[in-house]
């Protein structure tokens, strides 16, 4: 008899924390130039990351000043009626966007960094969308 493990999906809720940690991995492998772990982790192809730093250059965001909200503030602080960073459900199941305001120089600045944290059998991914404001 040929045993088959299912995985069932059971109702996850991504806190603030998870997506905090998760969010700030991004950014530090973005600082670091990792093009390694931002495809290995992230799924950021060269091409992506072409984009990335065109949008951030939009923003005169410096990759190496780039960062987010210190953990204390982000969800509770507002800059431009946005909290500084955002967690809210998708329709889709097992899917989360997560927005956030990016940083330069310590200081809040208008782009905001959309993405989405995906639960799977492997646990959570973030997944980068765009750069906007």
């Amino acid at each position: 008899m040929l045993a088959v493990k299912i995985w069932r999906r059971e109702k996850v809720d991504v806190s603030n924390e998870q997506s905090y940690a998760l969010t700030s991995s991004f950014i530090q492998a973005l600082r670091d130039g990792d093009t390694h772990l931002l495809q290995a982790a992230f799924g950021i192809s060269p091409a992506v990351l072409e984009e990335m730093l065109e949008c951030l250059g939009e923003f005169d965001i410096a990759l190496s000043s780039v960062d987010i909200a210190p953990a204390a503030t982000a969800f509770t602080d507002y800059r431009f009626s946005h909290p500084l960073m955002e967690v809210y459900a998708f329709e889709q199941p097992y899917c989360y966007g997560v927005d956030c305001i990016l940083f330069a120089d310590g200081r809040a600045t208008e782009a905001m960094l959309h993405g989405e944290i995906q639960v799977g059998p492997e646990g959570l991914r973030w997944r980068y969308r765009y750069i906007g404001s």
